[in-house]
Formats: C-alpha cells, sequence, structure tokens
C-alpha cells in the first residue's frame, strides 16, 4: 500500500470519527433539551431573574446596577477576570434610559427565558452588552437552579442554555427575542428605585414592576 493512499485512509477515518462525535453529542444534547418537555411543569408562574437600579444620569450617560436570582429567590453572585466575587453587576452606559434583550423558548405548552442583553436608548440592541457570564456556572445558568429541581431539569436546562450561548438555535423551533422596557408603565426610570423583571412562564410574557 503507498503512503498516498495510507494517508488518505487515515484522513477519512479521522473525518469520519470527527463527523460521528459531533452526531452523538448533538444527538446527547438534544436528548437532554427534550427532557425539558415533562419538567416545564416546575416553574412556577413568575420569575423574577432580575432586579436592577439606575444609580444615577449624568453628562448623557445612564449608571445602574443588577442582581440576578435564581428560582429560590436567591443572589446569584458572579466572579470577575481577578476571580473576586460580586453580589451586584454595576455598569454605565452612553444615553438615559435601559433596555433589556430576553431570549425566549417554547418548551412544550409554556416558556423560559434568558437575558441575553442591555442597551440603552443610545445604543442598538446588536451592540448591548451580553448578559450570559453573570449567570453562568460551569455552563449551567443559576437563574434556573432550585433545590427542589430535578436532575433531568438541571441537565436539559443546561444543554439548552449551552446552544443559545454558541447561537446553536437555529433547530429551536419557536425561539424568539423580547425587547423589555416598559414605556408603557414608566416614561422614565427613577434614579434609587428598585425595578425588577418578572418572567411569566406561562405565556412568555415579561414586564418590569417598581417595587415598594
Amino acid at each position: 500500500m503507498s503512503k498516498k493512499l495510507l494517508y488518505t485512509l487515515i484522513g477519512l477515518g479521522l473525518f469520519i470519527i470527527l463527523i460521528s462525535s459531533i452526531y452523538c453529542a448533538t444527538t446527547w444534547q438534544q436528548r437532554k433539551i427534550s427532557q425539558l418537555n415533562k419538567q416545564i411543569e416546575f416553574l412556577k408562574q413568575e420569575v423574577v431573574p432580575i432586579r436592577f437600579k439606575v444609580l444615577a444620569r449624568r453628562n448623557d450617560t445612564i449608571y445602574f446596577s443588577m442582581k440576578f436570582y435564581d428560582l429560590d429567590h436567591n443572589v446569584v453572585f458572579f466572579y470577575d477576570d481577578n476571580g473576586e466575587k460580586h453580589e451586584f453587576v454595576r455598569m454605565r452606559l452612553p444615553g438615559k434610559e435601559l433596555s433589556f434583550d430576553f431570549v425566549v423558548v417554547p418548551i412544550a405548552d409554556r416558556f423560559v427565558a434568558f437575558p441575553y442583553k442591555v442597551f440603552s436608548d443610545a445604543i442598538p440592541p446588536k451592540n448591548g452588552i451580553v448578559l450570559f457570564k453573570f449567570y453562568d456556572r460551569d455552563n449551567f445558568p443559576q437563574i434556573y437552579y432550585s433545590e427542589n429541581s430535578s436532575p433531568a431539569f438541571n441537565s436539559g436546562m443546561a444543554a439548552l442554555f449551552q446552544k443559545i450561548k454558541k447561537g446553536d438555535v437555529a433547530d429551536i423551533k419557536g425561539i424568539f427575542g423580547s425587547m423589555v422596557q416598559d414605556v408603557q408603565n414608566f416614561s422614565q426610570f427613577k434614579v434609587g428605585r428598585i425595578y425588577r423583571i418578572v418572567f411569566h412562564p406561562a405565556k412568555g410574557g415579561i414586564e418590569i414592576i417598581e417595587e415598594e
């Protein structure tokens, strides 16, 4: 057997192994996501993944902070590039008002939603700040953690989250983006007041509510 033929066969073998590995990984991921169809009823009628506060508006810049929460209403901590643990996310953006973008996915007869970006009236959504890293804990969306969730729910949610983070959503039926700014209820978010973003799994709706 010639070396050229040998190398060709080796290359073909490696290609087949690679394709098989990708297929198996994709099939495994889809199987995990499909588990959510039976587990989704676990979600409450209202989910509050974010609370935020406008800290100041100065020189056409808005300063604000955010907190993320899990399903048990516990704060989701995140770690910065130096490994330091934080409870608040503090940011500033050019502009005067905030908007949030969510990725919403239908599962069975319900929905799940993932905070995607925050932006302002001076920044288009495509240039907004991606929020995944603030609630990503070992590739699991910590906003969907609960002591009462099942292993099947957790593994399915992790598989779905990984696809969304990668932008691998072509095969996710019915997925859509939802921009949340609630200008109908608030002409302007008040400095120093706390607002919660409420997601309704039964209908897929998202709203912003000012806290008392």
